[in-house]
């Protein structure tokens, strides 16, 4: 088994901690080589009871070295650029190291783009640094390993454990945020792809097949910029307190509470139709997510949510936040046309929104 290993750093590619020190970004750097500079793999080689150990051969390049809250889209875009140079055909798999913290908003990111690559990709991360005896980063790895040889799926994919008896596999465009009280990822309708238990994939979800696509998302991308904002709704919300840069902004993201509602009580800049205005004005188009699609189709709806249907806003039904904004940054950055974006972020490319269930 061949696997291709891009270390991106995050606390799975730090070094322990001098005294007091704070935690750092270890072994790595451009095209690293190697895979003997690295303790994730050296320790896996060393000392994994993995029946098929002898077996993997590893390649690895680092074409990132920072902790995911460093995470940036210019970031992004020097991991894009990597793996545009990347001939993925001798490969049975990738895995991807990631720090946790943005760990969601780049598994939805990959998911997207990498749709058409054809061999399962696993992003991994770890809870505290490899040479802390609590750490989950080497289950991780291992259980990811394990999911690319028994599952024969191909995408994208994060591996992560919560206890030594299983691993939880989650789609990567399915996957939010951890929750930062009880440290614990999620999935979009609660529902995850599986989990590796003993060395044994076990999926725990019936999913309807997404027909392939065919075209490369990534091959398609020419550039990445920073070019979608992301607002959150809040009590005092003021909307005037926004400047908007035209030649850089392309799409606004809003997320909604969790009755599909936003405020739309008064006329003024706490509205989101305040906000509608001001994006129309400068010809910049607004979104809001995320939300079931039955709440659209449904006869019971809050006034507020009327209004919101009666404005200008567009809704993106079924994707978590993460993988809207994610989605969305990739549309604006393929297309300057509004109904080829419109057309990207309606189409299911990696059950994103896709109907799935026990």
């Amino acid at each position: 088994m061949r696997i291709l290993v891009i270390f991106t750093g995050g606390t799975i590619g730090c070094a322990p901690p001098d005294g007091d020190a704070v935690l750092g970004v270890g072994a790595g750097g451009a095209d690293a080589g190697d895979w003997r500079s690295y303790y994730l793999l050296t320790s896996f080689m060393e000392k994994s009871k993995s029946e098929y150990r002898d077996g993997v051969t590893f390649d690895v390049m680092s074409p990132l070295n920072v902790l995911s809250e460093n995470m940036t889209v210019a970031k992004w875009a020097v991991l894009v650029k990597a793996l545009k140079g990347v001939d993925f055909s001798p490969y049975d798999g990738v895995v991807i190291t990631h720090g946790s913290d943005t760990l969601a908003y780049t598994a939805s990111f990959l998911g997207i783009l990498l749709s058409g690559a054809g061999l399962p990709i696993v992003l991994v991360a770890a809870n505290k640094n490899l040479y802390d005896p609590l750490t989950n980063g080497h289950q991780n790895f291992n259980a990811a390993l394990d999911f690319i040889r028994r599952a024969n799926s191909p995408g994208v994919y994060a591996s992560y454990s919560y206890d030594r008896e299983k691993t939880v596999i989650y789609l990567g465009t399915r996957i939010k945020q951890s929750n930062a009280y009880i440290d614990r990822y999620e999935s979009t309708d609660g529902v995850d792809f599986g989990m590796v238990r003993n060395g044994r994939f076990i999926k725990t979800c019936n999913i309807a097949p997404v027909p392939y696509r065919g075209e490369s998302i990534l091959g398609g991308l020419k550039g990445l910029k920073s070019s979608v904002m992301l607002i959150q709704p809040y009590v005092g919300l003021d909307y005037s307190m926004i400047v908007f840069d035209k030649s850089r902004l392309r799409a606004v993201l809003h997320t909604i509470y969790h009755s599909f509602t936003a405020c739309t009580d008064e006329d003024g800049p706490s509205s989101i139709l305040y906000l509608d205005r001001l994006c129309a004005e400068n010809g910049i188009p607004l979104y809001v997510a995320s939300f079931s699609e039955l709440l659209l189709r449904g006869h019971e709806r809050y006034e507020s949510t009327e209004a919101m249907l009666r404005s200008n806003i567009s809704f993106l039904c079924g994707h978590s936040i993460e993988c809207s904004y994610a989605k969305l940054l990739i549309a604006v950055n393929l297309y300057d046309d509004a109904d080829r974006i419109n057309g990207f972020l309606s189409e299911t490319i990696f059950y994103e929104n896709a109907e799935i269930a026990y």
